[in-house]
């Protein structure tokens, strides 16, 4: 993201088999935040113009660092008409009631 570049997807390992990264569910919609925007051509002076806030909490919402909250991250993808998707993993039952 410091670089500006797109992130890496499936295939982009180089040991035969794909890379997997299991990331934090607030790293993983901030990225999404960041992928939205590079698609869309959106600076972050852009964003935080339509979100009404300043370019350095625009910034802040793009750190991986920084405790976002994700009522902001809603925001900013609704404002570039997209949603963030959350697919739950296939359980398989264990045989036991809940």
């Amino acid at each position: 993201m410091k670089a500006g570049k797109p992130l890496p997807r499936d295939g982009a390992g180089h040991s035969g088999r794909p890379d997997r990264a299991v990331l934090p569910s607030l790293v993983t919609a901030k990225l999404a935040v960041y992928e939205t925007m590079r698609t869309h051509g959106w600076s972050k002076v852009k964003l935080a113009k339509e979100l009404g806030m300043s370019e350095n909490s625009v910034r802040r919402l793009l750190d991986l660092h920084h405790s976002s909250q994700m009522w902001i991250i809603d925001e900013a993808l609704a404002k570039m008409n997209t949603e963030l998707s959350v697919d739950l993993p296939k359980v398989q039952p264990s045989g036991r009631a809940a």
